[in-house]
């Protein structure tokens, strides 16, 4: 009780809650998911359940193929399509090109602030902004949203991107000029 009421308010802490109220978003498909559903849920840690939710929600919001056989066959999260882990069980790389993808990048990637230094979502028919989430990947070294359909401006909060050594962003529909 006390554990789900730790991962509840960790949830909470990502995700809005108005994406949760909603019957039909990512983020509720993926917390019912993970507390009904996931055949491992009783034996996961705090940072585990974590790890599984922003995934879900990652693989939810852009409708990642036969994602049942990901969530329900697979037991650990590091051997999920597209997901590399460090040796601690961080998740360090999300790479999804080429799968084709549609749908929006979640603002729940933020989770993976610490961690994450690789994301790669080229290749696909995702549209939408860059969510507020992605600028706050504080380690990301690499960044590849080429050949999508995302659109609008590019934030000033690039500059969080410090480590950044790779960005690919062209065949999208932005507009304006990369800050710097």
């Amino acid at each position: 009780r006390k554990a789900l009421k730790k991962l509840l308010n960790k949830i909470q802490s990502v995700s809005s809650a108005v994406s949760l109220g909603d019957a039909t978003s990512a983020q509720t498909q993926a917390y019912t998911w993970l507390l009904e559903q996931d055949p491992f849920r009783y034996d996961l840690s705090l940072d585990r359940s974590m790890n599984r939710y922003t995934m879900a929600v990652i693989y939810y919001s852009l409708n990642l193929p036969r994602i049942k056989k990901q969530l329900f066959e697979t037991e650990n999260e590091c051997d999920w399509i597209g997901v590399t882990c460090s040796a601690f069980g961080k998740i360090t790389k999300i790479n999804l090109q080429n799968l084709g993808l549609n749908g929006t990048i979640p603002s729940e990637i933020q989770y993976f602030a610490g961690t994450l230094t690789h994301v790669d979502f080229s290749e696909n028919d995702i549209y939408g902004e860059i969510p507020d989430g992605l600028y706050k990947l504080r380690n990301l070294n690499y960044l590849y949203l080429h050949h999508n359909k995302l659109t609008g401006t590019l934030s000033s909060k690039v500059s969080t991107w410090k480590p950044l050594k790779d960005l690919y962003l062209g065949n999208n529909e932005f507009i304006g000029q990369i800050p710097v």
